[in-house]
């Protein structure tokens, strides 16, 4: 055997004995069927053949000095993802076999984070002249606004859960419009009821919205050189996952609130990276405005991505020092104030119901969750911390219903109600006691709030769940408790088989049955249900994605705002187990990779070599 076939074949085997030592005969670490078993020996073997590549290609500009501390990190980070929930946080005792058993995962994982990196690092580029085709674009949107139709059309009039539902009520008419949802969505389908009296004709025009997003950014890519044929295969595999078909026909205001986040990072990438391309349309600062009343007016937590919009418009009028930054800056804050206020007044939406009023909010959620938490682990809780928790329910009751990835518990709980109308004025929380109350639990028992917050937001980064549940979608009609005739009347418009003494209408039909069957196969995949249905992989991804933009093209940053600001407000906020609340961070993920993938700078090549340039000519047709 020659030597280079030898060097390749030692890393192969060694990977390869360590994932099935780790995590095939480890139970206690993955639990995972055959299917994911067999391709990640597999993939552990073709990572472990290259890696004599991967490393001789980036010990110099990854492997040392503060890179390689990063990689390190990243490295640790990942493998924490990947494992470190049932190694530290589960049933195991920490000792000297738990370091062993990480350690082993971070040597297992440091091959494949390389392996993403050389992957940018390698981009080959074509000398080949590319003839850019508009009905690309039109294709791309077809093949989306048709495959979600169809489903649509089997679950028609799509699917609703009692959020849903009371939204649907309150655009109907039947109950008055209030701000528990954020209203605009509510007003918006509002208008929708005047035209047809079903939810499908706004679920249509959700698929097309989202559609149309998605074939913008992706033609936008093909005109910067990327592949028609990765293009084709990441749309069609978006569009057929049977997770994303389900979400896509639902009425939940994440939807529109994702896509949002997604069109905010396609102009950031223009306004990043093509400035002229952006002001050479008009159209492009009325969606701009657009797509920032949606992101902010559609999820409270939009308010992230508002905050970081305004400082980075801020940033490029004094770098750039254009007016025209501070003018777009303006405009956008006022045209939200003006449709969050007389915009919604005038469509009658009330302020009861609000959340945050009364003495819960999400501030409020995060110091009782944690409290009963330290209670429950035997540890003391500040005088302070017990009195404003009591300001909404005995701490008796908070440590006998504790779930830690579920707070409706206490958010939905009739025992609370009683509780706080027998207090009436002295149960009302503010929001500074509610953080003093936090900060001084915290530096009580630290240890007890950071596993809380694991906890409450373990969908966003654990890849291996022990006991936490997720989730994923709803199909049907799901009614909320409590409907009455008038409601229940309206509702069967939608079709008359809904009966409120049942809790849901799901609908029976060959298309339906189909994409339910394969949305459940997939959730019993680990290596699918965790790339369909779980942040984890791409919250590691994303880290690998942010060094190397900040090695090869530091512009790209700004196409990061989206999604690191919203994700900010849910690692404080997180509080249930929904895939449809963190949805966005693998659409705005994948997109991320693939602008990396086409943008980023690569090494100078050396003297002497030719350099090679995709050429992109418009087709004149």
């Amino acid at each position: 055997m020659k030597r280079e076939d030898l060097k390749k074949l030692c890393p192969t085997m060694f990977l390869v004995l360590l994932c099935y030592g780790l995590f095939i005969s480890n139970h206690k670490v993955i639990t995972m069927d055959t299917i994911s078993q067999i391709t990640l020996l597999i993939t552990s073997g073709f990572v472990g053949y290259c890696f004599v590549d991967f490393y001789e290609a980036l010990k110099k500009d990854y492997l040392r000095g503060s890179t390689l501390v990063w990689m390190i990190l990243i490295t640790l980070s990942f493998s924490f993802i990947l494992a470190g929930k049932p190694i530290f946080l589960g049933d195991r005792e920490f000792g000297f076999k738990t370091v062993l058993l990480f350690l082993g995962t971070n040597i297992w994982m440091f091959p494949h984070i390389l392996s993403v990196f050389y992957l940018l690092e390698k981009k080959k580029e074509s000398n080949e002249e590319m003839v850019y085709q508009k009905k690309h674009r039109w294709i791309l949107f077809a093949i989306f606004f048709v495959v979600w139709g169809i489903a649509l059309i089997a679950f028609f009039p799509g699917n609703l859960t009692s959020d849903s539902i009371d939204q649907w009520l309150q655009a109907s008419g039947v109950r008055e419009i209030n701000q528990y949802h954020p209203a605009l969505m509510t007003v918006m389908l509002k208008f929708t009821y005047q035209i047809v009296e079903s939810p499908a004709l706004f679920l249509t025009l959700q698929i097309a919205f989202c559609s149309y997003v998605l074939s913008t950014f992706f033609d936008y890519l093909y005109k910067k050189g990327l592949s028609l044929k990765i293009i084709y295969v990441v749309a069609i595999v978006f569009a057929i996952l049977p997770t994303n078909q389900l979400l896509v026909i639902s009425l939940w205001k994440d939807i529109i609130y994702t896509f949002a986040l997604l069109w905010m990072t396609y102009f950031f990438l223009l306004l990043a990276t093509d400035e002229e391309y952006f002001f050479s349309k008009k159209r492009h600062y009325v969606y701009f405005i657009l797509c920032m009343i949606l992101a902010i007016l559609i999820r409270y937590n939009g308010i992230g991505p508002l905050v970081f919009t305004v400082i980075y418009l801020i940033y490029l009028a004094v770098k750039r020092k254009q007016m025209k930054y501070t003018v777009i800056n303006v405009v956008m804050v006022g045209c939200v104030l003006f449709v969050n206020g007389p915009v919604l007044k005038w469509c009658g939406t009330t302020s009861e119901g609000q959340v945050g009023s009364g003495s819960y909010s999400f501030i409020t959620n995060l110091v009782i969750r944690s409290a009963a938490r330290a209670e429950l682990s035997d540890r003391p809780v500040p005088a302070f911390t017990k009195k404003v928790v009591e300001g909404y329910a005995p701490m008796e009751f908070l440590t006998e219903n504790y779930d830690p990835y579920n707070a409706d518990v206490y958010g939905w709980n009739e025992e609370v109600d009683e509780y706080q109308e027998q207090l009436k004025d002295k149960a009302k929380i503010t929001n500074i006691d509610a953080i003093k109350a936090y900060l001084m639990l915290f530096f009580s028992s630290p240890d007890q709030v950071i596993l809380e917050r694991l906890d409450g937001m373990d969908l966003i980064w654990n890849m291996t769940p022990l006991d936490s549940f997720n989730h994923r979608y709803g199909i049907g009609i799901w009614l909320p408790a409590g409907i009455n005739k008038k409601e229940e009347a309206e509702l069967k418009k939608l079709n008359s088989a809904i009966d409120r003494d049942k809790e849901a209408y799901i609908p029976d039909n060959a298309g339906a049955r189909f994409i339910q069957q394969k949305a459940e196969k997939t959730s019993t995949i680990y290596l699918l249900d965790n790339l369909a249905s779980r942040c984890g992989f791409y919250v590691g991804i994303l880290m690998i994605l942010l060094l190397y933009t900040w090695k090869r093209n530091k512009k790209l940053f700004a196409i990061y705002i989206p999604i690191m600001a919203n994700t900010a407000t849910w690692v404080l906020l997180f509080a249930y187990q929904a895939y449809r609340y963190v949805w966005y961070l693998p659409v705005l993920t994948i997109f991320i990779f693939l602008v990396t993938y086409c943008f980023s700078k690569r090494p100078e090549a050396k003297k002497g070599a030719k350099k090679r340039k995709k050429k992109v000519r418009k087709n004149e047709k």
